[in-house]
């Protein structure tokens, strides 16, 4: 992914680790029983930024704005500066949630 993002990465970085926080609470609490870790993907805020990106890009080319074969990294740019606060933080959420399903699996994975 090439720096056309930087403009809005430490931004979304803090959003990032404020947002973990609020996640890493589902791992306390005594209902949590899901398959998830806090691990070193779930703790990459590069790693969390870079997959929030990209899945915007996915989104875009899956509903059909496309420029040639992939929507540009500008028109992505454009639309995450045009999404809501809530729809970004939820993007967020669902991008933590993944790694720390991935970090999981991948620790337990002999288990399976």
């Amino acid at each position: 992914m090439n720096n056309i993002f930087e403009p809005i990465k430490e931004e979304m970085v803090e959003r990032i680790k404020l947002l973990r926080v609020m996640f890493d609470r589902t791992f306390t609490s005594p209902d949590h029983g899901k398959m998830l870790m806090k691990g070193g993907r779930f703790m990459d805020n590069d790693a969390i930024f870079l997959s929030f990106c990209q899945n915007v890009i996915e989104r875009l080319n899956k509903e059909g704005m496309k420029f040639d074969a992939k929507v540009s990294a500008e028109t992505a740019l454009e639309e995450i500066k045009k999404m809501s606060q809530q729809d970004k933080d939820q993007r967020i959420l669902d991008v933590l949630s993944d790694k720390a399903s991935t970090d999981y699996y991948y620790r337990y994975e002999k288990s399976y």
